[in-house]
């Protein structure tokens, strides 16, 4: 797990900037560094040089290093292979390197390290970018093909790790984080006016391929480019997989669960794969235990450690679902409370890390779970991201499974799943406030929202037609394109954003391809049972983790008491934020219509949700951090 960056010129230039690049990526990789420049006539690698003093290159590749697979020097990169014609920058983990190595060692190929980095420059150079199909893992990457006089750039199939770049006038840059292609000062911090407004209307993040910043691009998903340094900025992704509906997997409950076991137990044990500690986040929910006991079971762990959110008001304490997951495997715990007034005091430390807007609280006891693990020196975490999406955990896919009876005409089995919901399901259902975007648009306009605050004609229609609760969709549509596009992406980056801050490489073995397929592909009849999701999960792990935990339907996840502090010291902040004379936010809104909004909120009448104004306050901050200019 690293960070990298690169500079891919029309000409020869001083590449200095390179090292400002992954300075500021240190926290990605605090265990070693290194730096490579090509020029017409040579690769020259340095592992430090001066600011001003660096060789002038059309190439420039960098790199830090977290230590997690062979651990010695022989990890460096950017590495080179044997015949010195191919280096690799790479962030991330290929977890089925070792088969891969097998397979490569039976072709010819001899290693000179233990790491999965060489195992993925060998692989490219045998079988070229059909290589990144046979990966099974989380990357970014960068290869400089000397023979073919190429860049081959590649992202893992969700987008687990993290690779921007922009188009300058002086070529590419590319870097893990956003930070790292700003600090190459080739590009500016200028605001995606529509990226943000999408943000502030409908609170989606990370739902394109486009950033808060103006031309600074999110390498897409499952796909890899190949870059002339002639032409440097053009850049054409091409993809190398993507999540598609199959026909539907006819099975029984009981053959589906079988084969997720199967899927589900192989996945955590690639990911248990590493020279240090593996741990795993903890919420006492289901998709978290059933990471933690199904890793105890699979692998030979001694004093495997688990790390949860606790919170002082018993609403929003998770500590006894936690215990007793911890007290069925005997895991070493350990407990954080995220506080209000730790929030406020690190949200400019976060904002910093996160690089983009973020929507709620939660993503702060994320923050303190991943401190809490470096603290404890356990680098590598098991987490729980995907499951949701993969299994129909959402409320949401109730609604859409009812509505694929409803236009099928199953009105029996229509009226079974209602029977169960009111019996047994998940009792924040009804919730139905929490889900507006979701409404269909004549109730959305029955709720208070943001937009009428807006001092900007800019509608973004797309994406209100592709929200809609009766656009066509039907239970699998749905959890393709949450896992693509409306949910996993920006999980996605406040996982790694949070656990990079603390050098700590996250891993997510619900998001294996393998079982992704397989799970979006089953009829929903087998996620969603009389009302009760994950039915598949559920059956599978029957006997394998606590029953009380297998039976919860009050999830909460990593949550923090976000609607309590907007009516105390955090809601303050907000308000001396939002409404001061320099406040950002009235570049956008009617302050007037807002403040109104305002004071209906902490009256009697409600209106707007917390969120909507954390939301604002969030933007304010992240502009001014960044010093972003509109």
């Amino acid at each position: 797990m690293c960070g990298i960056a690169g500079l891919l010129s029309y000409s020869l230039l001083p590449m200095g900037n390179l090292f400002k690049m992954t300075a500021v990526q240190s926290h990605r990789g605090p265990d070693g560094y290194g730096h490579l420049f090509v020029n017409n006539d040579s690769c020259r690698f340095l592992k430090d040089a001066a600011l001003n003093n660096n060789p002038a290159a059309f190439l420039s590749l960098g790199h830090r290093r977290l230590s997690i697979i062979d651990c010695s020097e022989a990890g460096t990169q950017p590495m080179v292979d044997s015949s010195g014609m191919y280096w690799i920058t790479f962030n991330g983990e290929v977890y089925n390197y070792l088969e891969l190595r097998k397979k490569l060692e039976k072709e010819g190929a001899v290693f000179q390290t233990s790491t999965d980095t060489e195992v993925v420059l060998t692989a490219y150079r045998h079988w070229g970018v059909d290589c990144f199909s046979r990966f099974n893992g989380m990357w970014g990457l960068a290869i400089w093909d000397a023979r073919k006089d190429q860049l081959v750039l590649s992202r893992d199939r969700f987008g687990v790790k993290p690779l921007h770049y922009a188009k300058a006038a002086k070529g590419l840059v590319f870097a893990s984080e956003i930070k790292g292609v700003l600090a190459s000062g080739w590009v500016e911090a200028k605001l995606s006016a529509e990226i943000a407004f999408e943000f502030l209307k409908w609170g989606m993040t990370n739902h394109r391929d486009d950033t808060f910043f103006q031309g600074v691009h999110a390498f897409p998903p499952g796909c890899y480019a190949i870059i002339n340094p002639s032409s440097p900025n053009d850049i054409k992704p091409v993809s190398y997989w993507h999540l598609q509906l199959q026909p539907e997997n006819k099975m029984s409950l009981n053959e589906a669960a079988a084969k997720f076991n199967a899927l589900f137990q192989s996945s955590i044990d690639l990911r248990l794969r590493s020279d240090v500690p593996v741990g795993s986040c903890l919420s006492g929910g289901l998709d978290s235990s059933a990471i933690v006991c199904s890793a105890v079971a699979g692998g030979n762990l001694v004093d495997f450690s688990t790390f949860t959110a606790s919170a002082e008001d018993p609403r929003f304490d998770e500590t006894y679902w936690a215990d007793l997951v911890n007290k069925f495997v005997h895991a070493d715990s350990h407990f954080v409370v995220p506080s209000e007034e730790g929030f406020l005091k690190e949200l400019e430390l976060l904002l910093w890390h996160q690089e983009e807007p973020f929507t709620t609280t939660s993503i702060y006891a994320q923050w303190c779970i991943m401190r809490q693990a470096r603290d404890s020196s356990v680098p590598v975490l098991l987490d729980g991201q995907g499951a949701d999406e993969a299994l129909c955990g959402y409320r949401k896919f109730v609604f859409f499974y009812l509505k694929e009876m409803i236009s099928r005409n199953q009105w029996g089995k229509f009226l079974s799943e209602m029977t169960g919901l009111l019996r047994q399901g998940d009792r924040g259902l009804l919730r139905w406030r929490e889900g507006k975007r979701y409404l269909p648009a004549f109730m959305r306009s029955k709720v208070a929202g943001l937009e009428q605050a807006l001092n900007s004609s800019y509608e973004t229609t797309w994406l209100e037609n592709i929200l809609e609760l009766g656009r066509g969709y039907d239970v699998r549509q749905r959890q393709v394109d949450d896992i693509t596009r409306f949910s996993v992406p920006s999980l996605l980056r406040y996982e790694d954003r949070n656990s990079m801050a603390h050098s700590i490489e996250s891993r997510v073995p619900f998001l294996d391809y393998r079982l992704v397929e397989f799970l979006v592909n089953l009829p929903a009849d087998v996620k969603i049972k009389h009302g009760v999701t994950k039915a598949v999960m559920r059956r599978a792990l029957d006997g394998k983790i606590p029953a009380k935990v297998l039976n919860r339907r009050d999830k909460m996840g990593f949550t923090t008491a976000q609607e309590l502090w907007m009516h105390r010291l955090l809601g303050e902040q907000v308000k001396n934020t939002l409404f001061h004379q320099e406040s950002r936010i009235s570049e956008f809104f009617d302050m007037t219509v807002l403040h109104r909004m305002w004071q209906d909120f902490t009256g009697e009448n409600k209106g707007l949700s917390s969120s909507d104004f954390f939301r604002l306050f969030i933007f304010n901050n992240w502009l001014e951090r960044f010093d972003v200019s509109s």
